[in-house]
């Protein structure tokens, strides 16, 4: 659960303040 928690907030920041970062990208590509 607690990982489950930590990848949303890093998909949310990734939406919100990191879109344009290859962390941001590869989160959005795992999870796809």
């Amino acid at each position: 659960p607690d990982a489950a928690d930590a990848l949303a907030v890093a998909i949310c920041h990734a939406h919100h303040g990191a879109a344009g970062s290859p962390l941001a990208a590869a989160i959005r590509r795992a999870t796809a």
